[in-house]
Order: C-alpha cells, then structure tokens, then sequence
C-alpha cells in the first residue's frame, strides 16, 4: 500500500522573531502560532500476511511490514521546525516511521478433557491459551543543539537561525556513532566518549559560536541548509521493540445456573503482559529532551528509562 497526502495541518510561528528581518515580525508581539496547511506526507509498504490452521485447534497468523513514512512534520509542532519558512529542510522520515514492523500470534484450543461430561469438563475443559509477539525496529530521532550562542541572551542562546525557535539542528557530523544494535548500546550510549571525542557529542557534531556566523543569522541560516555532511530531520534510529503476550482463558457455560438462563456463562482470563519481562526502552524524543541535546553530554545518545515489565491481570466475569 501507499499513500500521498498534501495540505495537512501544522502549526508554525507567522510572526518570526524581531532579530530576523527577513521574517518581518511584528516587534509588538511574542511568537504567533496558526494552523497552516502546508504539510506533505508521503507513505509506503510492504505487507507480508501467513495464516495456518492446524489440528487439534492449534492457529497461527502472522504479519511482517516493511515501510516508509516521509513528512515535514508529523504532529503539527511546528515549534521544533528548522526553519519555519524552509520546509523542505525538515522533510524525513515521521516521527512515528518504524521500517520493520512483525506481528505473530497464536492461538490453542485445549484439547484436554473438551468432551468430558459432568463436573469435570466444566471444571477442566474449555481451557485457550494465546499469544502474540510484537516486534518493531527503532522510531527516529534527530540531535538538537539545546545550548549555547555565545553571545546571546537567555533563550535565544540555542537559537541557531533566528527564527525565535531553539533546539536547532547540528550543521555537520562526523559519521561516526549513532547505531545501536542492542539495549545495552542505548544505555551506554550510542554516541561514546572515546580518544576522538573526548567531550562526547561536541566532538561528533559542529556547533555555532559567534565566531562561526559574525553575521547572524544571515551565515547560520545559510549553514543550515543541508550540506553533503548535514545532519537532516530523523537522521539516527532509537531502540528497537520487542514484547510476548500470553493469556490463559476459560469460557463455562452453565445452563439454568441460579435460574440465569439458558445463556449463563462463567469466563476465567489471566493476561500476561510482557510475560518474559522483557527490558525495553522508550523512544527518543525530540524537543528539548536531554538525550537528544548533543551539547548535553552526560545524558546525549543515551536511554534515561525503560518501559514497564511484566503486568499479571486476572478477570472474573458472570454473564446472563
């Protein structure tokens, strides 16, 4: 499958910053933000579906999608934009883009005391078990320069365009760093301190000073534009996704039980979720987080929490 989609909704600053002339703000208000139509979005698939019944009421069903998911801005924050006025320089991957996306699950009849009449089938009969894997690769992230313009006053400090937005992009990365291929690797970090970059992501990435655009903004917003080594919106990938699901349920009926009905029914459900309590990680977030901020060097490139383990449920429920 495929889709295209133009003119869809952001949210972008039309009043620009006092210090941008070319924005032409109005000096007597802050930041405006209006809904404008002007988002494009484009996706792409691959669906890969196998459903096998087996014997003894034994079914699998599985589901594997390679995709790709390109926008200019995925959830109308028009506030972590490059350049309001350029949105060509943030068009990538979705914020929400996952490549690898599979999907199994199986469900078992017991076959176990099925056909026992009396007390003990209602009590050992009419047993399922279920399952489903859900996997997925890493959602995308950029790094942002969250500090500093020297020279600069308060907020304005990470404000590397002059648009009156910070959080800017890096203009240049070495090429190194930025791959995880396991959990640990986010937690150490996926970009190390090591003997080529000893202050971890200052050393990976060019940042501004007032020396490297003596005529701010004009040279900045020229350097933002995406060069052969630029840092484009979504660049790296996060870590990736994996989790079991199991429940174990019982449907008994129980005709005339207490003068019920004929419908009366009693279902016993225990949900396992994430029942190997796999250890997994949350997304990077863009925007003003730590671990996107490569000026921030102790959390830069690294995961500061994990998802929740495992959750045991139990479910009684009567119906008639």
């Amino acid at each position: 499958p495929c889709a295209n989609r133009k003119e869809m909704v952001q949210e972008a600053d039309v009043n620009g910053n006092p210090i941008t002339p070319r924005l032409t703000g109005n000096p007597n208000f802050d930041r405006i933000f209006f809904p404008l139509a002007d988002v494009n979005s484009d996706f792409n698939a691959m669906l890969l579906h196998v459903s096998k019944v087996y014997a003894h009421g034994f079914s699998i069903d599985g589901t594997y999608r390679w995709s790709k998911s390109i926008d200019t801005s995925s959830f109308g924050r028009g506030a972590q934009q490059a350049d309001p006025s350029q949105q060509n320089l943030d068009r990538g991957p979705s914020d929400f883009d996952v490549k690898h996306q599979f999907v199994l699950y199986g469900l078992w009849d017991l076959p176990f005391f099925k056909l026992s009449k009396g007390y003990l089938g209602k009590a050992l009969g009419g047993w399922q078990i279920n399952g489903v894997l859900t996997a997925h690769s890493g959602f995308p992230w950029t790094p942002q320069q969250g500090c500093c313009f020297f020279g600069r006053p308060g907020d304005l400090a990470n404000d590397i365009n002059g648009d009156g937005i910070g959080n800017d992009f890096p203009t240049q990365w070495d090429g190194k760093g930025g791959v995880g291929s396991s959990n640990q690797s986010f937690v150490n970090g996926v970009f190390p301190k090591d003997a080529a970059h000893p202050n971890g992501g200052f050393d990976y990435f060019n940042i501004f000073t007032g020396a490297s655009c003596p005529n701010f903004p004009v040279n900045c917003i020229t350097a933002m534009k995406r060069g052969p080594n630029g840092i484009g919106r979504n660049r790296f990938r996060g870590p990736h996704y994996r989790q079991i699901d199991m429940t174990l349920g019982k449907h008994t009926l129980l005709p005339g039980f207490m003068h019920l009905g004929e419908l009366a029914a009693l279902d016993l459900r225990a949900n396992f979720f994430n029942i190997f309590n796999t250890l997994n990680l949350p997304p990077f977030q863009t925007g003003g987080i730590s671990n996107t901020d490569f000026t921030n060097p102790g959390d830069f490139g690294h995961t500061l929490s994990g998802l929740s383990g495992r959750v045991i449920e139990f479910q009684i429920r009567l119906s008639f």
